[in-house]
């Protein structure tokens, strides 16, 4: 009898810890999206040869490209943090970035390092797809593909920000977001 209540009372921690890692996470992601503070971001053209086509929209961020001194060596993959701002026209400028958390004022951006070049550092932002219902995923793909020719129309995202962690919130083409396209 003892040996089963201990089984059940061990079933139960088990099954409420896993319930719990998703919470968390979706708390998280929710927390940020009401909470954080709302970037846009300019989107460039990538290139359509993605082998997930249909699944997600793999996006390029414009402020992709950071220059650094020559004597530092950034590593692929390595985690950087983007010092950021609001320009005045309403888009993200990124100017400064750094291998440790700031501690002082000001937003930033949890990143990783795609690679070095040209002393510059190219950014792998952690908002770079944009994933919806694979049946829209080709319409929603060739609008991007579209807009992006037509340099009279932005295209971008919003982002929300609290403390480096960023969502990506809405994908907008042609000043509409793709909520109301698809």
């Amino acid at each position: 009898m003892r040996t089963r209540t201990i089984l059940i009372v061990a079933f139960i921690i088990v099954s409420m810890i896993q319930l719990a890692v998703p919470a968390q996470m979706i708390y998280k992601y929710h927390h940020i999206l009401t909470y954080g503070k709302q970037f846009k971001f300019k989107i460039a053209p990538v290139d359509p040869s993605d082998p997930f086509r249909g699944k997600f929209v793999r996006l390029r961020m414009v402020e992709d490209k950071v220059k650094v001194d020559s004597l530092s060596r950034w590593q692929s993959n390595e985690v950087i943090y983007l010092k950021i701002e609001t320009r005045s026209d309403g888009f993200v400028r990124v100017l400064d970035l750094s291998r440790e958390k700031p501690q002082s004022g000001g937003d930033f951006i949890k990143a990783r390092v795609d690679y070095e070049m040209d002393n510059s550092v190219i950014i792998e932002y952690p908002f770079s797809k944009y994933y919806l219902e694979e049946s829209k995923a080709p319409e929603v793909e060739r609008l991007y593909f579209k807009a992006s020719r037509d340099t009279a129309n932005v295209s971008f995202v919003t982002v929300n920000v609290i403390d480096g962690e960023a969502v990506l919130k809405e994908l907008i083409i042609k000043g509409k977001s793709i909520k109301d396209i698809q």
